[in-house]
């Protein structure tokens, strides 16, 4: 066995690793696809330089079998599978509309500061609300309009003496 054919075997077995690599673990920034496409095609071409056409179609079916046996490993196997697919549940729900549950004129407290957005508690419960006016948490609010997931709100007017 002579230097040559080590560097084919190493050349197409690391373009079999990347081309792998390219699909499985970094996909969509095609430097590991591109690097192991290469050193793949070089070594069939090296083969098919010092051997015989023959024995350079057979390396081309070889590699091919043996990239696709992998990738199809690869695919069948869980973990394979199982890092590719998203599997996570996604259990919340849109924010209810407001303009059906809070009623205008009623009042809050700002919980945060309203620049011009921020959160208020009304009846206990915490909205998004803006202001025209900037408010500091603590405020006490009323509210004169609802759009679908914020409410606007106004400073209470303080008492005339």
């Amino acid at each position: 066995m002579s230097i040559e054919d080590i560097l084919i075997a190493l050349l197409i077995l690391m373009g079999i690793v990347m081309i792998i690599a390219e699909i499985f673990i970094i996909p969509g920034f095609g430097i590991a696809g591109i690097g192991g496409t290469v050193a793949t095609v070089a070594g069939i071409v090296m083969v098919y330089c010092n051997y015989s056409p023959m024995a350079g179609h057979l390396t081309t079916a070889a590699t091919l079998a043996v990239t696709g046996a992998a990738v199809t490993y690869v695919l069948t196997s869980k973990r394979g599978i199982g890092k590719m697919s998203l599997d996570t549940q996604i259990d919340s729900r849109a924010a209810a509309d407001l303009t059906q549950t809070v009623a205008k004129g009623s009042r809050g407290v700002t919980r945060s500061r309203l620049n011009p957005m921020g959160k208020v508690e009304i009846d206990g419960k915490i909205y998004q609300a803006k202001c025209l006016t900037y408010l500091d948490a603590g405020t006490k609010v009323t509210v004169t309009d609802a759009e679908t997931t914020t409410l606007v709100v106004e400073p209470l007017a303080a008492p005339e003496n």
